[in-house]
């Protein structure tokens, strides 16, 4: 989601846009099995290859949205607005923020998104397996990598919010390094749907997201940069414990723990070490506006693994 106020981009002014988002349907081949934990509820993700004249042929994540709606003249709508929308992704460029390559047509109404294949999976399939091991020194490193993503996106001259920050939108290349993906999408599904972006999710992407998202107010909410440094913290506790937010506790129970006020209880198996609980609480607070800044954040972090800790 972008915070207003924002100048036009330049490619849509002029209408050059697709000088920025390139359309790749023509290099893509095959259409392989699903990533099935970051499939979501409002999107498919298909493995195909990507093999466009003079470069080396590359496996590529294909997101195909769900849609409520068929009717022409809003699907025809609807893609206008998604192309608008991504240039802001395809312009970001951070070590630790997905590529976008393009976008493809032919998997669903809409256009899909084209970015690079993460070899790990998803952040929460990672810590399940091949990460389990991993140090403390190098999960604070995850962390740090991903906070500064974030911190980012959200800085001039971007002002982007992610919106949606899960285990499942976090990626893990084939190098171990994590990379965020799918930010900004939340208002657009919100638009195609006619409902909240989380109505549309899987219930488990409830466990990240920040209580005042969930509301049963009759406006739409809308996620901001305090929401996404609650869900940062839901990272946290993922990240350090190996465990989910909430742990073993149901999809199905945690909409309403959020709304009664309960935050993910600190985990057990893998304790987390109180200087680093005590941030975690700071980024879980009720009021956004009493939540740490992301520059803070990372501030902490980085005086966590300077010190060995």
């Amino acid at each position: 989601m972008v915070n207003p106020p924002r100048a036009p981009h330049p490619a849509a002014a002029s209408g050059g846009l697709l000088t920025y988002v390139r359309n790749v349907t023509q290099y893509l081949k095959g259409k392989g099995e699903y990533a099935d934990d970051a499939s979501g509820g409002f999107s498919d993700i298909w493995k195909c290859r990507l093999g466009k004249p003079g470069e080396p042929e590359r496996f590529v994540a294909v997101k195909a949205f769900r849609t409520a709606g068929s009717d022409e003249k809003a699907m025809k709508k609807q893609g206008k607005k998604l192309r608008g929308e991504v240039h802001i992704w395809i312009s970001i460029d951070h070590p630790n923020v997905l590529e976008l390559y393009g976008i493809a047509d032919g998997f669903a109404p809409l256009p899909s998104l084209v970015s690079p294949w993460a070899e790990l999976g998803t952040l929460t399939k990672y810590l399940q397996g091949a990460g389990r091991s991993l140090g403390r020194g190098e999960r604070i490193s995850i962390l740090v990598k991903v906070a500064k993503a974030l911190d980012y996106i959200h800085s001039k001259p971007h002002h982007v919010v992610h919106g949606d920050l899960t285990g499942s939108n976090i990626l893990i290349m084939a190098d171990g390094e994590p990379k965020i993906s799918d930010f900004g999408l939340s208002s657009i599904i919100e638009e195609f749907n006619g409902t909240s972006y989380f109505t549309s999710c899987k219930p488990g992407a409830y466990r990240w997201a920040a209580p005042e998202l969930l509301g049963l107010s009759g406006d739409l909410p809308k996620p901001n940069v305090q929401s996404d440094v609650y869900s940062f913290g839901c990272i946290m506790i993922q990240v350090l414990s190996g465990q989910v937010p909430y742990g073993a506790i149901k999809d199905n129970f945690i909409f309403h723990k959020k709304l009664s006020g309960e935050s993910p209880p600190r985990p057990d198996d893998l304790p987390i070490e109180a200087p680093h609980w005590e941030l975690i609480q700071g980024c879980l607070k009720a009021a956004p506006g009493a939540r740490p800044k992301m520059a803070e954040v990372i501030a902490f972090l980085n005086g966590q693994l300077e010190s060995g800790r």
